[in-house]
């Protein structure tokens, strides 16, 4: 993964340009982590809602690829991410198929 300057652009309603926020990175792998650590936010958040006892210190999450990614199309309306090319002096951006691929790699990293 590139150690570049990452921003990532993130709508979470797709009707309401007010939840349009961004979020920067030294790299891609901080900013894969940063949206996994949204996903597992969420779930907390679902489990607490369910009256599940959940420990956030000691609790370990578990989930698959494919939960993820239900939570990328079902809960972030855009996603885009940008990556600085020191060479072109220019951010490039990257949409969210691939953004997938790295978070799939990311996750693998993990497994």
């Amino acid at each position: 993964m590139s150690e570049e300057h990452t921003v990532l652009l993130i709508q979470f309603y797709a009707k309401d340009p007010n939840s349009r926020t961004y979020l920067d990175f030294d790299t891609v792998k901080d900013s894969m982590d940063a949206l996994a650590q949204m996903y597992e936010n969420h779930l907390k958040k679902e489990r607490k809602e369910e009256g599940a006892d959940f420990d956030d210190e000691n609790g370990d999450l578990e989930y698959d690829w494919r939960a993820l990614n239900k939570f990328m199309d079902e809960q972030i309306a855009d996603l885009t991410i940008m990556i600085f090319d020191d060479v072109q002096k220019i951010y490039v951006p990257h949409g969210r198929e691939w953004i997938r691929s790295r978070i799939f790699s990311f996750l693998r990293m993990y497994a």
